[in-house]
């Protein structure tokens, strides 16, 4: 099938959103030693400020989305983001790095299978080959890395809730993923830009957050109240940094791809985020990478291109986006 400047243009806006989002892996080394918990909710309340200002600059085209998608958005904010977010820590913590860099390395596949079994765009025989190489692929650059070394103490015993939860972060990227393209691709009486919807997402992650500070206490993070001046403004600096790049400009470039691009291929185009968190680690530590991770990173760029590739980036059913609005009609 013909590849149409629309779908190529969404794969450019996905790319982009990868390597934004790969650049947050550096966020938690940094802002050390406030914790990521603490480092997420300072994240997401200035998501959530700009997300209002934005609102309130475009509070007519908002209010045009409807009371009905406006509270999905909220939901899949608060699912996409924070619920992902945290499940996907809480198996790290239990089950050791060595179960997260596995979870890692499925969730595009998860991604990939959710939005076929959901849409039926592409027979299975052409998502074979481009899902077990790019997973192996994440495999193999995660294991080495330091944050996928071995489990933690007494993990053992808590592989099975660990497993779960990591299975539970998948199912809830996969969710946000295949219903945010839906919402953005499917036509119908209303539209939905890419500017508001961001917005509507934004705040529906910060709303959640505030269940990250009482999580905080409970894991004996250190309190922004005992930081020294300097990390104080790390801190804030770092917040505003990541809500604005990693956050904001993150989301509305995949919301772009969402609206032009098969969500098939976008479960593929997922796997680059752990790909470029590797590369910005690499220029953080200013060193070559190892065999393994030039292997890894060979294996998903692989994977990846025989995705793109393939007939079916096509297949992203779009209806051509007019003066930068995006039609929709799907509540979930």
């Amino acid at each position: 099938m013909t590849r149409g400047p629309a779908a190529l243009t969404g794969v450019a806006w996905a790319v982009l959103a990868t390597a934004l989002w790969g650049s947050t892996f550096l966020g938690p080394a940094l802002a050390e030693p406030v914790g990521p918990l603490t480092l997420v909710f300072g994240r997401y309340a200035v998501f959530g400020l700009l997300s209002i200002g934005v609102l309130i600059m475009r509070r007519r085209v908002a209010s045009a989305i409807g009371t009905r998608r406006i509270l999905v958005a909220l939901h899949l904010g608060a699912v996409g983001y924070l619920g992902f977010y945290l499940c996907f820590s809480l198996a790290a913590d239990i089950g050791g790095g060595v179960l997260a860099s596995m979870a890692t390395g499925v969730m595009p596949a998860a991604v990939t299978v959710g939005a076929n079994l959901v849409h039926r765009e592409t027979p299975w025989r052409r998502l074979i080959w481009p899902i077990m190489i790019s997973t192996a692929g994440l495999v193999v650059l995660n294991w080495q890395r330091p944050e996928a070394g071995p489990a933690v103490d007494g993990a053992g015993a808590g592989m099975i809730p660990a497993t779960l939860l990591a299975l539970a972060a998948c199912l809830l990227w996969s969710y946000f993923v295949v219903m945010n393209g839906a919402i953005l691709r499917r036509s119908g009486a209303g539209s939905v830009d890419s500017t508001s919807w961001t917005a509507l997402l934004g705040l529906g992650a910060f709303i959640a957050s505030f269940v990250l500070p009482p999580l905080a206490v409970l894991r004996g993070e250190v309190s922004l109240l005992d930081v020294g001046e300097a990390q104080l403004i790390r801190f804030l600096v770092l917040s505003v940094l990541l809500a604005t790049f990693g956050s904001w400009c993150a989301s509305w470039c995949w919301n772009r791809a969402s609206g032009r691009v098969s969500t098939v291929v976008l479960g593929q185009l997922i796997a680059l985020e752990t790909l470029f968190g590797a590369v910005f680690n690499l220029l953080l530590e200013q060193r070559l990478p190892h065999v393994t991770e030039a292997l890894g990173a060979a294996l998903v760029t692989t994977g990846v291109l025989l995705c793109v590739r393939s007939p079916m980036l096509g297949r992203a059913g779009v209806s051509s986006p007019k003066n930068g609005r995006m039609d929709a009609d799907r509540s979930g």
